[in-house]
């Protein structure tokens, strides 16, 4: 579950290397790691994400129960809490101007995932999707949350204006966790018979296109992920 720092310099990731689960921080090359949270939480802490204005690193964490959001500075701290609700709450990605921050959350009817969104520095959380929500990117241009849907075996990736209107299917056959929205279009990861690709979809032309194929194959669990450096030109890749 990486992320790049805005300038690119950093990634932000999860790992269990001491022993919990906890939030790491490395030089893009991968160098001099440094552990941010001492949460001793052996499965339940993940999904950083950096701030775009590089100020804060929201991430979620069972530390102290169900799931909660959480901040953290760069350089590390104590970890504030945004959530403290009886609910799940996880997955949390960043407004592009740092403002706000979305996350999927159970609470509501029927305890169905839906993606939330609250002020970065705390306080009341408003419902953004209806037909249900994972994991949320807001688009370059601010005009777009687009959100992943589960559809066994693969995700769905799909849309909804930031203002808020209609919920729309944009993308399917994506790779769970495995997708980063860009300037131009979307990078997914996708399997055809039995073979993992790197594809890109443009907003323009609608239209899928292969990068590259993998050697690897993509690990069973959610553990992974697909982050796209800041200038555009670098995908980092965990399977």
């Amino acid at each position: 579950m990486p992320y790049f720092s805005p300038d690119g310099k950093k990634i932000v990731f999860a790992s269990n290397r001491s022993g919990s689960m906890e939030i790491w921080i490395c030089d893009s090359d991968g160098r001099n790691p440094l552990r941010l949270t001492s949460n001793g939480n052996p499965h339940g802490t993940g999904t950083p994400r950096w701030a775009p204005d590089g100020k804060l690193i929201a991430f979620d964490s069972t530390v102290n129960g169900p799931s909660d959001i959480f901040v953290i500075s760069p350089q590390g701290g104590s970890p504030r809490p945004l959530t403290k609700e009886p609910s799940a709450d996880f997955v949390p990605s960043w407004s592009r101007d740092s403002r706000w921050i979305y996350f999927c959350s159970d609470r509501g009817p029927q305890g169905i995932w839906q993606i939330w969104k609250m002020p970065a520095e705390g306080g009341p959380a408003s419902r953004v999707t209806q037909k249900g929500g994972f994991e949320a990117f807001e688009s370059f241009d601010r005009k777009f949350l687009f959100y992943s849907k589960h559809d066994p075996p693969d995700d769905e990736i799909w849309k909804i204006p930031v203002a808020g209107g209609e919920e729309s299917l944009f993308l399917k056959g994506v790779e769970p966790r495995c997708w980063a929205v860009a300037d131009k279009g979307i990078y997914f990861l996708a399997t055809e018979e039995h073979e993992l690709f790197v594809k890109f979809i443009d907003f323009a032309t609608l239209h899928p296109i292969k990068i590259m194929r993998l050697e690897k194959k993509i690990r069973p669990d959610y553990f992974r992920g697909l982050a796209l450096s800041p200038d555009g030109r670098s995908l980092l890749c965990t399977l």
